[in-house]
């Protein structure tokens, strides 16, 4: 089974006051595994809750290989590591961008739950 690279909410901005493009270009994070998206774009997070199922169901089927993407709301990102991690007794390799590189890395977090 391949990876899959969880992202919790894509960031869209206004381009020319009419069309909303993709902020950042995720095409290097594919090398690690599909894309899929949790939540819709530029949800406010200021309402967790309303987006907690959402989130719950979205990551039912997070695995070891899998990863989350590190782009978005801080608390987004919290939320859906603390989730993901209940699939994987703790265990989640987040990706980061680095801008000295421009391209992703893995960073492997282990908490003791």
């Amino acid at each position: 089974m391949s990876s899959i690279v969880y992202v919790p909410a894509l960031i869209r901005t206004r381009v020319n006051n009419d069309t909303w493009v993709d902020k950042y270009d995720l095409s290097k994070a594919e090398k690690f595994g599909k894309i899929q998206c949790l939540l819709q774009p530029n949800v406010n997070s200021n309402n967790l809750h309303k987006h907690l199922d959402r989130l719950k169901h979205g990551l039912k089927d997070f695995q070891l290989e899998d990863y989350l993407l590190c782009i978005g709301s801080p608390v987004l990102i919290a939320a859906s590591a603390h989730i993901a991690m209940h699939h994987t007794c703790g265990l989640i390799q987040f990706l980061q961008w680095s801008n000295k590189e421009r391209d992703y890395h893995s960073v492997q977090f282990t908490c003791s739950m």
